[in-house]
């Protein structure tokens, strides 16, 4: 969109697709459109003109607002709800805005996850990182011990031990113990740099913590044999607020990417029967050997899949009826009785891990029939690096479920030329990152999902034109291919007729086979149910900005309707920017292959944006996430850290607003969990109201006064919300406690500003990803009839930024807030 700067202490900001505008990138914008007709209020009709007229607006500032209905203006706020305590400093009524609700509830979500990441999360991975470590350890040195082989072999060019080698089938049970010892000491060693491993993976280890630590590239694993993206563990996201979150999500990054590749094709190999039998030990270590493992295991992946979903690969909970299927009751899993020990053997770990790996290494008859059977299996439908292929595509609902529309395109990991048969490969991750539908999306419309660039010429002029001079598309990288998505692509998916065209025009549609993709993705997930799109809390958060991207009854707004409809596009941007930036962590991320202070006023009648279905999707994900949450706090010890019975007694909601603070325990004694559940429902109680709020307005009924009033206070509200108590602000690492002076930002680093940014892809072939970013909040005047006089009302929106970055500088939250602390320095 176009930035202009008309002189006085303002600019208008067209809305609205802001592009890219750092670090050599250029700022698009887009011109909002000529009015479409239809009775848009005067300005000079406004009531309440005298107070708009103390902003000093500029003439073409008094024209949008008058002729489009409203006006989007930089802030020098840090956060929506200064927007709206400014404007009730200055007397103007409040126009409560989708973007407003939408990012306090990123806000909610992301302290929820971030306290059960702190309270319960952490200690759960710990512990079971511990606990598997040792069992592993203790197996090996029996194995070891019984096998009469030195502890010290000299180790090969990968620092494995020379045993890897089937000569001695009994050799391959060692080395598998031996490598899944390595495994869990990396994550044992990113959780606590202090811990001691056992000396003979020490070399392999710290070569793994090297690569890690110095997140420099895609460079083959030592352990494990195969290429993986160590940019990925830069922390980022919420992770950069404490140290003890940035070694969780390294931990976490390690469980959720390093891929036990599943190789089926014929003829079987050595290496493919090393990984399923690593695999078969990590299965029963869960499920039997250790005890309380596959429980603590259960606890963190069902926590993690409600906010984030399933996991895109394979995981140990899938593989567990293969197990007991092909190898029999002595090696079976999953909470069956079947997993009493063999005759003759006691339930102690390293005796039943020393006894399977021994017995299975010299069966490679039963290790090939468990490849051949996890053949049939789903396959992922992520690629998460090139060099660890997902399967076939199967559509966007369910993992596990058959695709719900038509017959998918083979993914990044696919077969050319082979549509139909899914490729043998399967790959299984510990705790694997998790399916999410825009990464998804992402994937198949990049390269090899789509073809070329066609926007050449047969002399190889590009027909892309961007004010009249030639440039190659956004999207465009090297060997023309369609090398990065846009945050449009998933918004055109989700039914914006609007984003398809700014793509279209800026020529980032000009590929191979891309229209007949985004046709195929358009049809399947336009037939997902509702019950599809309430699976998990990041599918109900896209559900609920789906009704942004609809024209229904845009036309009955006071708006125009083609810069209103642009402005929805920027907000279902940014709240879907947040999203990622949540989940940064869980979500496997795609690849390409390769103020003026006046008295006091009374109450100002204000007006709500009317959206009343985003209202009510986001009040069901609110209440999802409090239940969640109170149940949790129910049940598990390690979450519920105040006195016994807290979080039993919730109170029933009211009709109103009964405190802008949010009446809640902060005692030392308080569990935090109670505080924030409460927080939750009073925020689900406002929805309530925003929705009722809204459906009146869209039928012309007359406002309450109590109605009035949660307008006016909506700024009050919206920040007691959002504001933290010290304690729980310092267990979820550095949350806001409060704006700092002239609105700036509360304790915390990077804590206390909407501005945020997160990497949502990767191109791996010029090694760079795409980067999505919220700015701090503009100010948006609206014209509207407010009982039945035109009103000028203020609100809040988002601003949305989107740029290519080197992959080896994953760019964080503190370093984007340095840049866009000054709205100068975005123009």
């Amino acid at each position: 969109m176009r930035f202009v700067k008309p002189g006085g202490r303002r600019g208008i900001i067209h809305i609205l697709i802001l592009g890219t505008v750092l670090l050599g990138v250029v700022l698009v914008v887009l011109t909002s459109a000529a009015p479409a007709g239809g009775p848009l209020g005067k300005l000079q009709d406004a009531v309440n003109l005298q107070q708009v007229e103390k902003l000093g607006l500029t003439l073409e500032a008094r024209t949008r607002l008058s002729e489009d209905g409203f006006v989007i203006l930089p802030s020098n706020s840090f956060e929506v709800y200064d927007v709206y305590l400014q404007a009730k400093k200055m007397g103007i009524p409040a126009f409560v805005t989708s973007d407003a609700v939408l990012h306090i509830s990123h806000q909610l979500f992301d302290y929820a996850l971030r306290l059960a990441e702190h309270d319960y999360l952490l200690p759960e991975i710990t512990k079971l990182t511990h606990d598997l470590l040792t069992s592993f350890d203790s197996a090996y040195l029996r194995a070891q011990r019984d096998l009469k082989v030195p502890l010290n072999n000299p180790p090969d060019s990968r620092g494995n031990s020379t045993t890897n080698s089937t000569a001695n089938p009994a050799d391959l049970g060692l080395v598998c113990l031996r490598e899944n010892v390595a495994f869990f000491a990396v994550a044992a060693r990113l959780l606590n740099p202090h811990t001691k491993v056992p000396d003979y993976v020490k070399d392999i280890v710290d070569k793994e913590m090297a690569l890690i630590e110095g997140h420099s590239g895609v460079a083959s694993s030592p352990l494990f044999g195969i290429e993986e993206d160590y940019t990925q563990y830069i922390p980022r996201g919420h992770y950069t607020r404490a140290e003890e979150f940035k070694r969780y999500f390294k931990a976490m990054m390690w469980y959720g990417r390093m891929s036990f590749v599943l190789d089926a094709r014929e003829p079987i190999g050595d290496q493919a029967r090393k990984n399923a039998l690593k695999v078969i030990l990590l299965a029963r270590a869960l499920d039997g050997a250790v005890e309380g493992a596959r429980a603590r295991w259960q606890g963190i992946y069902d926590i993690t899949s409600f906010f984030a979903g399933a996991s895109d690969d394979l995981c140990l909970e899938d593989i567990a009826s293969v197990v007991c299927e092909v190898l029999g009751p002595a090696a079976a899993v999953g909470p069956a009785p079947a997993l009493a020990p063999a005759p003759g053997h006691g339930h102690d770990p390293a005796t039943e891990l020393s006894r399977l790996s021994r017995e299975l290494s010299r069966d490679k008859d039963k290790i090939d029939a468990f490849l051949r059977r996890v053949k049939s299996l789903r396959p992922s439908r992520i690629s998460s690096i090139t060099g660890a292929s997902a399967g076939d595509s199967s559509g966007p609902g369910r993992p596990g479920q058959p695709p719900v529309g038509p017959a998918s395109s083979p993914g990044a990991g696919g077969t050319d030329g082979d549509k139909d048969t899914a490729p043998p490969l399967r790959t299984l991750r510990f705790m694997g990152q998790r399916f999410i539908p825009d990464s998804y999306i992402f994937e198949q419309l990049v390269f090899r999902n789509v073809g070329r660039y066609t926007g050449y010429d047969k002399h190889g002029n590009n027909h892309n034109k961007v004010k009249g001079k030639s440039q190659p598309p956004f999207t465009l990288g090297g060997a023309g291919i369609r090398a990065f998505p846009r945050g449009l692509d998933v918004m055109a998916v989700l039914g914006s007729d609007l984003a398809l065209d700014i793509l279209r025009r800026d020529g980032d549609t000009s590929y191979e086979g891309y229209d007949e993709q985004m046709t195929k993705l358009r049809a399947e997930f336009g037939a997902l149910s509702e019950a599809d799109w309430q699976q998990n809390l990041y599918y109900s958060w896209l559900y609920a900005i789906k009704p942004l991207l609809s024209v229904e009854g845009v036309d009955r707004l006071p708006f125009a309707r083609d810069a209103w409809l642009r402005k929805q596009l920027t907000t279902a941007l940014g709240a879907w920017t947040e999203l990622r930036h949540d989940t940064v962590l869980y979500a496997k991320q795609s690849y390409t292959s390769k103020g003026f202070p006046v008295q006091k006023p009374g109450l100002a009648r204000g007006y709500v944006e009317p959206v009343p279905e985003v209202y009510s999707r986001i009040r069901s994900l609110i209440d999802r996430l409090s239940a969640m949450l109170d149940a949790e706090a129910r049940t598990n010890p390690a979450a519920s850290r105040g006195q016994p019975g807290q979080g039993g007694q919730r109170e029933q909601r009211g009709q109103g607003v009964q405190s802008a603070s949010v009446s809640v325990s902060t005692s030392p004694s308080s569990s935090g969990w109670d505080e924030f559940i409460a927080k939750l429902d009073s925020f689900a109680n406002l929805l309530g109201q925003l929705e009722v709020i809204s459906r009146k307005e869209l039928a012309g009924k007359q406002l309450t006064e109590a109605e009035y009033r949660t307008i006016d206070e909506i700024g009050q509200f919206l920040k007691g919300i959002a504001t933290l108590s010290p304690a729980l602000s310092q267990r979820v690492g550095g949350a806001s406690t409060g704006s700092g002076p002239g609105g700036g930002p509360g304790t915390g680093s990077a804590g206390g500003r909407m501005a945020l940014v997160v990497d949502v892809h990767t191109d791996s072939n010029s090694r760079m990803v795409l980067q999505e970013a919220v700015g701090d909040p503009a100010t948006i005047l609206a014209l509207v009839k407010v009982d039945g006089r035109w009103t000028v009302c203020q609100g809040a929106v988002y601003t949305h930024y989107e740029f290519k970055r080197p992959a080896s500088n994953r760019m964080t939250d503190e370093e984007w807030q340095d840049l866009n602390h000054d709205p100068g320095k975005l123009r």
